[in-house]
C-alpha cells in the first residue's frame, strides 16, 4: 500500500505509536500495524524474540481499526477482520 511504515529510532517509537493511535485516523492505525508487523517480522527472520511493545501496539491498533471498519461495513468485528484478510490475500497473489 501507499502508507509508509514509520522510520524512526526505537526509543521514539512508543511516543509516535501513542500519538498515531490517539489521532483515531484509519491511515495512522494502518501505519502502526504496518510498522509493528514489519519490525517483528524482521526480528523473527533474525531468530530474535518479538518486541512485546510492538506486539501490544499491533493488537491495539488492529482492534480499533476493525472496530471502526465494522461500523462502516455494517458487519461484526470478526466478519470485518475476515473480509480484510481475504482482500489483502487477493492483493498479494
Amino acid at each position: 500500500s501507499n502508507i509508509k511504515k514509520l522510520d524512526i529510532s526505537s526509543k521514539a517509537l512508543n511516543n509516535e505509536y501513542k500519538e498515531l493511535y490517539q489521532s483515531g485516523k484509519l491511515e495512522d492505525l494502518v501505519k502502526i500495524i504496518k510498522t509493528t508487523f514489519l519490525r517483528n517480522k524482521l526480528r523473527k527472520d533474525n531468530n530474535k524474540k518479538i518486541s512485546e511493545k510492538d506486539n501490544e501496539w499491533f493488537n491495539k491498533a488492529e482492534k480499533l481499526l476493525y472496530n471502526e471498519l465494522s461500523i462502516s461495513f455494517d458487519k461484526t468485528y470478526d466478519e470485518t477482520k475476515k473480509y480484510i484478510i481475504e482482500k489483502l490475500s487477493e492483493m498479494c497473489k
